[in-house]
């Protein structure tokens, strides 16, 4: 049974999602009619590899901090 305390990591699929949903909501926006997930996806994935570099090292420092504060805190005690 789930205890709820759990939190599941973000995946890069999510970000990637998020990243079609805010482009499709600025492509409706600047189209004034509406706009397919499908037509997102492909105006998306032209401003998709920068975000997701960025993404990528701020996972990476998170995961640098946390073992660097696991080490500290191993020291500590």
């Amino acid at each position: 049974m789930d205890t709820g305390n759990e939190t599941k990591p973000v995946t890069m699929r999510h970000h990637w999602f998020n990243h079609v949903a805010k482009t499709r909501k600025q492509l409706t926006r600047a189209r004034k009619t509406a706009v397919t997930h499908r037509e997102a996806m492909r105006e998306a994935s032209t401003t998709w590899q920068p975000i997701k570099e960025r993404l990528q090292k701020k996972i990476a420092r998170a995961k640098k901090r946390a073992a660097r504060k696991l080490k500290d805190d191993a020291t500590k005690a």
